[in-house]
């Protein structure tokens, strides 16, 4: 679990650098994935995911938070629209992303992870500054 919320850190932080530098694509792949990790930390720690089985796609942490109640389905659907309309399109070149777009996934990580990390109570554990 905690090599999950330490990677979801990191993903965090660099999705933050890279917007300041202007790489949005990157900084909304690398809020996502920080996002995805901050729910399989949750997953793991609270014993509905094997830390040994790797998520099958990106929307397996989504998924399967909600399957277990963590999250509603509306919020599971709404992340995976996100992900379609932000991460999928922009990463495949369908779509453009901007300052604006960048910002706001990098918003959405940064609270998803603090909730997650202060809700399971181990914000000790947490790398980020």
């Amino acid at each position: 679990d905690l090599v999950q919320l330490r990677k979801a850190c990191r993903l965090l932080s660099g999705a933050e650098q890279l917007c300041e530098d202007g790489y949005y694509t990157l900084t909304i792949e690398a809020a996502f994935t920080s996002i995805e990790r901050s729910l399989l930390f949750w997953l793991i720690t609270e014993g509905n995911h094997d830390p040994s089985q790797p998520p099958q796609s990106h929307t397996t942490a989504i998924n399967r938070s909600a399957a277990v109640g963590f999250i509603t389905d509306e919020v599971a659907t709404e992340l995976e629209e996100l992900w379609n309309e932000n991460r999928a399109h922009t990463y495949y070149q369908d779509g453009m992303a901007t300052d604006d777009r960048a910002d706001a996934m990098v918003a959405l990580a940064d609270e998803i992870h603090s909730q997650i990390v202060n809700l399971v109570g181990q914000s000790h554990e947490c790398i980020c500054a």
